[in-house]
């Protein structure tokens, strides 16, 4: 029994020998291949000291080969971020250069329309001259504007067609305008101020702007209304009599009307939406529809007509004047004022360039009128200018419509068209 367990044990030791043979056999043919590879120089592995230098070589280079990667990892993700620097700046370059082109264009509209006023001056003092005529009127019109120009009811209501403004005094022809937008999206045409076009109004007292275009281009401003989702809807048409600051009477083939929110029609004088007759024909010129939006069509489409948003009065002689958007509409202590008149009131003063009204949350009155102004370049804002502003609005309208706030702004905010962001100085008083 001693010989065989002695004989096993020799055995097992024969064989853990043969195993650290191979082992350091693999090992070292791992080592020889690995220094080999890298055409690294091989320590002598047949001695300790050596053994320990091949294996310390190996560590190097494997903390450096960590190293390496770590180093082209950061390389690559610096030169991410220089790419997408650089993006962020060519995006910026691209949208100025945008900016820039649009600039121009409009420029270049603006300037091809004051050519086209010069040359229409021109022409007209030449065939003037021939006739032998004075000075007279553009348009084909021999009456002067303010004709025919009263107007039943209170003074106070000023100015006509829709209800963007900014755009200053109508000293020039404006290329585009401002079109007001309304929270449905729609969009008006025409206006105070202005030739009939398809650009926007601007916020000019009919007399006052209307004379004042007259005396500086020599041209008579034949005022109108539409929207977007129509044609021309209301327009005061060469040959008929022409009433300042309204809209003029109902084009052909428009049943136009000023009615309450159930359809019914208003007598004359009373402010009410206007409103177009879809039965029991549609109108040519009147959209189908909000494309895939029944809400909104539900809103606009209700029994026989088809309802603008806007609010104004209609005369016994069937002339429309604009109140202002319904939605805009500020309702303070009961009484119901529309933006328009007040921002047409603030625009006939001299110390004001752009102005823009909103309603603000009061307590006591429910809402207030509060006016955003944007002063002309000669005039700094000033508490004094403030009384003055609302004494100015109190006497060309009514002692409840003048604006209880006003804050000056260097400039109003509008969008990449020009048109006011209304809804944006809604929300600063919220």
């Amino acid at each position: 029994d001693e010989k065989q367990q002695a004989e096993t044990r020799a055995d097992t030791a024969e064989g853990r020998v043969r195993e650290l043979e191979a082992l350091n056999k693999t090992q070292t043919e791992y080592v020889t291949d690995w220094h080999g590879d890298r055409g690294a120089e091989l320590p002598d592995l047949a001695t300790v000291e050596g053994q320990s230098a091949a294996w310390a070589n190996m560590r190097a280079w494997q903390a450096g080969e960590k190293k390496r990667r770590k180093d082209e990892a950061a390389a690559k993700e610096a030169a991410e971020q220089a790419l997408a620097d650089e993006r962020r700046q060519a995006d910026k370059r691209i949208a100025e250069a945008v900016r820039s082109a649009r600039q121009d264009e409009r420029d270049s509209t603006q300037a091809k329309i004051d050519a086209a006023v010069r040359l229409a001056l021109e022409g007209e003092r030449q065939e003037q001259n021939r006739d032998g005529r004075g000075t007279g009127e553009a348009g084909g019109d021999d009456r002067r504007p303010d004709q025919g120009a009263d107007r039943p009811g209170t003074e106070a209501r000023r100015g006509g067609g829709a209800e963007d403004h900014g755009a200053g005094r109508a000293e020039r022809p404006r290329a585009g305008g401002d079109r007001p937008e309304g929270d449905d999206g729609s969009e008006q045409t025409g206006g105070v101020g202005q030739p009939a076009s398809a650009g926007g109004p601007h916020a000019v007292d009919g007399n006052v702007g209307g004379e004042a275009w007259r005396e500086g281009v020599g041209l008579h401003v034949w005022e109108g209304y539409g929207q977007t989702e129509s044609t021309l809807l209301a327009a005061t048409f060469p040959g008929m009599e022409y009433r300042p600051g309204s809209m003029g009477v109902a084009c052909p083939g428009f049943d136009l009307a000023i009615v309450s929110g159930d359809g019914e029609r208003l007598p004359a004088g009373e402010e009410g939406e206007i409103a177009i007759r879809t039965r029991p024909e549609w109108p040519v010129g009147l959209f189908p529809g909000y494309w895939r939006d029944p809400k909104a069509n539900a809103k606009v489409f209700r029994g026989d007509w088809y309802f603008t948003g806007d609010l104004a009065t209609r005369d016994e002689h069937g002339y429309f004047w604009f109140v202002g958007r319904g939605d805009d509409l500020i309702i303070s202590a009961s009484y119901r004022i529309g933006p328009f008149e007040v921002e047409s009131a603030l625009m006939e003063h001299p110390a004001v360039a752009e102005t823009a009204v909103v309603a603000k949350s009061d307590p006591v009155r429910g809402q207030i009128v509060k006016a955003f102004v944007v002063t002309t370049l000669e005039t700094e804002a000033s508490d004094e200018l403030v009384a003055e502003l609302q004494a100015h609005v109190r006497r060309v309208t009514a002692p409840y419509k003048y604006p209880r706030e006003i804050e000056f702004l260097a400039e109003l905010p509008k969008t990449i068209s020009g048109k006011i962001r209304r809804g944006e100085l809604r929300l600063r008083e919220r």
